[in-house]
């Protein structure tokens, strides 16, 4: 019984160890995107502050639109995973194969343990997931990418009538764009 307990304590603590790592390595890719973005970005001088802060919202929009496609697979991946090891679970308890093992007590004995890994395991990553709240970070990251695009089209429609923006109006464009960044 005592092995049992060990097994499932080191899965609880390699549960916990994988989702940290994950989290943490989610922070550190957007840090680089942002890296990678400003470098690309500060690479091209601008020809007018109007290509300049279109140019600026292009790049905020590819970095949002690939951190947001990242944390949609990453929230499905845990509410999915969840969702399969609970299942799992009930499963193996509800599930009757005695009849194919000589002692019925050691084959109760080991579903129960294997449902509890398997359960162990479920409420490791919903509690990780009510910690973290990836599903708030994920939709901010949808409204921010869509206000972007709304933000570019209306540069863009201003631009289509005259060639270049007025400074007032830049103003009130770049104040736009650090609003929806923060």
């Amino acid at each position: 019984m005592r092995e049992m307990a060990a097994v499932i304590i080191v899965l609880m603590i390699l549960t916990v160890l994988f989702a940290v790592l994950s989290f943490w390595t989610s922070r550190v890719r957007i840090k680089n995107i942002w890296k990678t973005v400003e470098a690309n970005f500060n690479q091209h001088e601008a020809t007018s502050k109007t290509d300049y802060l279109v140019r600026r919202i292009t790049f905020s929009l590819v970095e949002f639109n690939s951190s947001t496609k990242w944390m949609y697979r990453n929230v499905r991946l845990y509410k999915y995973s969840t969702v399969v090891l609970s299942g799992l679970a009930t499963v193996i308890l509800g599930l009757n194969f005695s009849y194919f093992f000589s002692d019925r007590t050691a084959y109760l004995s080991v579903t129960k343990d294997i449902a509890l890994i398997l359960n162990t395991i479920v409420t490791a990553l919903a509690t990780l997931s009510i910690f973290w709240n990836a599903d708030k970070y994920w939709i901010q990251n949808k409204i921010i990418k869509h206000q972007l695009r709304q933000l570019k089209s209306a540069i863009e429609f201003e631009r289509s009538e005259n060639k270049e923006l007025t400074d007032e109006q830049l103003k009130s464009f770049f104040n736009k764009h650090q609003r929806i960044l923060r």
